[in-house]
């Protein structure tokens, strides 16, 4: 088990308060599985204890907000946007005597099935911590925190097919196998070249991040969007470019592939597209979204 240890004084007793956890990185729906590990040199009361999961959303954006002393050129600042997530929370034991060496209380706290993933991009962050207190008769209470990882689980679904509108200067369709996706899984479908106005110099299969930030600054609204290529694979040849042609492409989605999810201030979008490369033309394209697991965070927001 890994744990976090902290210690206080109540009274004239020494007490030392662990958090034991089986893992520290759990998926959205199942439960976090520990023990609350207490140590004491004397006799102690508790009013009660209790576990809560508390998260937090993150957004740090540029602001582009003019300012008084500057109407053309825009603000360098930067707005820092957080907001609490609801979690869950469960009381362990009511009023309790504990004495030396200190006791072992077990516990399993469910995690909502709709909890937002753990994630860390550009200009968003989802954080989770797993707080547990012991209140003190009398007090002050004794803290301690560890952080949580949570991941989601990819929804499988149907094949989704999506197509060029009509007046496009070719016709593409995509179909992708299912919608969902792990890290390092492989994406599957099928690109059908349809009525051929304009010829490309090339099509391609991509996989893409969208990633949007938002924040409130004196009534503007600031918005940051990336889009990130994570992979990419030639589907036709120039030659095979021809009206009716139809073939499979399989693409690999990459290790640090990030979750979906769609928070109040931020979302994170994973896109499949098929592009036209247009000479003097802007390119066609046509995508689908398909939904993700997680990975652990890789990096904070700067």
């Amino acid at each position: 088990m890994r744990s976090a240890t902290h210690q206080g004084r109540v009274g004239m007793a020494r007490l030392g308060l662990e958090i034991a956890l089986d893992s520290r990185e759990v998926f959205a729906g199942e439960s976090i599985e520990g023990a609350l590990v207490v140590s004491i040199k004397e006799d102690v009361v508790t009013a009660n204890m209790r576990v809560t999961l508390e998260g937090e959303e993150r957004t740090r954006i540029r602001s582009s907000r003019p300012r008084l002393d500057r109407l053309i050129w825009p603000s360098t600042g930067y707005i820092d946007q957080r907001r609490e997530i609801h979690g869950v929370e469960r009381t362990l034991r009511a009023k309790s005597r504990i004495e030396p060496p200190g006791a072992r209380i077990p516990f399993s706290l469910p995690v909502p099935i709709d909890a937002l993933p753990s994630y860390v991009g550009r200009f968003s962050q989802i954080n989770w911590v797993l707080r547990a207190r012991i209140s003190m008769d009398p007090p002050p209470d004794l803290i301690q925190t560890a952080e949580i990882t949570l991941l989601s689980r990819a929804i499988s679904s149907e094949t989704q097919v999506a197509l060029t509108p009509d007046e496009a200067a070719m016709g593409l369709t995509l179909e992708v196998t299912g919608g969902r996706v792990e890290p390092e899984a492989h994406v599957t479908g099928w690109i059908t070249i349809g009525n051929v106005k304009r010829k490309p110099r090339e099509i391609r299969v991509e996989m893409l991040a969208h990633e949007v930030a938002r924040a409130e600054s004196r009534g503007w609204q600031e918005i940051e969007v990336k889009d990130t290529l994570l992979a990419k694979q030639r589907a036709f040849e120039k030659q095979e470019m021809v009206e009716g042609a139809r073939k499979a492409f399989d693409l690999k989605a990459p290790r640090d592939l990030p979750p979906t999810y769609r928070g109040i201030w931020s979302s994170v979008d994973i896109l499949l597209r098929a592009v036209a490369d247009i000479p003097l033309r802007p390119s066609v394209s046509v995508s689908v979204p398909v939904r993700t697991g997680a990975t652990p965070p890789l990096r904070p927001v700067d």
